[in-house]
């Protein structure tokens, strides 16, 4: 089974030009292109606003890694590359990890221009943090 739960706040570089207002609609765009085209069949990969702020809602059940996965890490490149003052987190769990991680939810990080991960301490190990 594989879990996967997040959010990412969309925000234009730190260095872009204040003078382009259009910058961050353009990269909005390109986020939305990117939703349509990976056309997932189930899970949730939308792009909604927030007061204002183009926010990405991200949830996937499924009972394997599918290329969803994959999408939302692609779309996590992009934005690391492109709109590196984007933000958020991604939990997933995948009780099938080959790293050795089956018993751990791991959170993945995007700030400033960086994607990391981390073991997180709140839901891992599942067990017996959350089962028996």
């Amino acid at each position: 089974m594989l879990e996967l739960h997040g959010w990412i706040t969309v925000r234009e570089p730190y260095e872009y030009d204040d003078d382009d207002d259009d910058f961050l609609d353009d990269i909005v765009k390109n986020v939305e292109l990117m939703i349509q085209g990976f056309n997932w069949g189930s899970g949730i990969l939308q792009l909604n606003y927030f007061n204002g702020i183009p926010t990405i809602t991200i949830a996937i059940q499924s009972n394997r890694k599918t290329s969803e996965v994959s999408d939302v890490f692609e779309l996590c490149e992009y934005l690391k590359i492109n709109a590196s003052g984007s933000y958020g987190l991604i939990y997933m769990h995948d009780d099938e990890d080959l790293e050795g991680n089956q018993n751990n939810f791991i959170a993945y990080i995007l700030a400033r221009g960086e994607l990391r991960q981390e073991i997180d301490t709140y839901l891992s190990p599942c067990i017996p943090r959350i089962e028996k």
